[in-house]
């Protein structure tokens, strides 16, 4: 017993630690630019994050913690908008409607 408890133990402090702050070389040029631009721009607040949707990676800006009518864009790899959330609708338009139900968060990159 003692013996399964320290290898569970051992397996758990050389898991890696996630950073909160991914470094810009983990990031598509082009999210690396807009992470820097909401850090100091002072823009009201942002939440980006890496998801999983129809078996690609994407990234979602998401601007309603700021107020739900500023809705959120969700981008591809290369940086093209390629859906986004109505605020002020609150549903995604018809290009991704089932993307709520959908999608497997990967991380969270930012979050002002």
């Amino acid at each position: 017993m003692r013996t399964a408890i320290s290898a569970l133990l051992l397996l758990a402090v050389a898991q890696p630690v996630l950073s909160a702050e991914p470094t810009a070389s983990a990031l598509p040029k082009w999210l690396g630019e807009q992470v820097q631009y909401y850090r100091v721009a002072g823009t009201p607040p942002v939440v980006i994050t890496e998801r999983e949707y129809q078996g690609q990676d994407v990234f979602v800006v998401d601007r309603t913690k700021a107020c739900c009518d500023m809705g959120a864009v969700m981008y591809n790899q290369t940086g093209e908008a390629v859906c986004q959330l109505i605020g002020i609708v609150g549903s995604w338009d018809s290009r991704c409607k089932d993307f709520p139900d959908n999608n497997r968060m990967i991380r969270l990159i930012y979050e002002q």
